[in-house]
């Protein structure tokens, strides 16, 4: 009977959490790597600059502000949130998704990111 049915329902991709993602700017191409242990809709939705309960435009600031928003607000670019990001990976504590962004960061050399690496790995010494 369970292989018929499925007993829970599936969850929207927007409230997914524990998440690498990729960030690809539309308009030049900039790139950036992430991850979030949140609601990946709340992290995109603080990239954009917008309200992730209402989706309403937030005050440009660059207090407190991400690398991709920093980037939107200097070059004056829209981020896209349903076409702009990627999931590379999902699932893990902390640390897995600490080494999976290191991995991703490595592996893809994002221009945006200020961070080399999120977790120090000996394997590319």
């Amino acid at each position: 009977m369970g292989n018929m049915f499925r007993f829970k329902d599936r969850l929207p991709e927007s409230i997914s959490s524990c998440v690498v993602y990729f960030f690809k700017c539309s308009s030049c191409n900039a790139t950036y790597v992430g991850q979030t242990r949140r609601h990946q809709k709340v992290r995109f939705s603080e990239h954009a600059g917008i309200s992730a309960r209402t989706g309403k435009s937030l005050k440009p600031t660059l207090v407190n502000a991400s690398s991709i928003k920093e980037h939107a607000i200097r070059n004056q670019h829209r981020v896209e949130i349903n076409n702009d990001f990627t999931i590379l990976s999902k699932g893990g504590n902390l640390n897995h998704l600490e080494i999976k962004e290191s991995i991703m960061i490595n592996k893809l050399r994002p221009s945006l990111n200020d961070n080399i690496i999120s977790r120090e790995l000996f394997l590319f010494n």
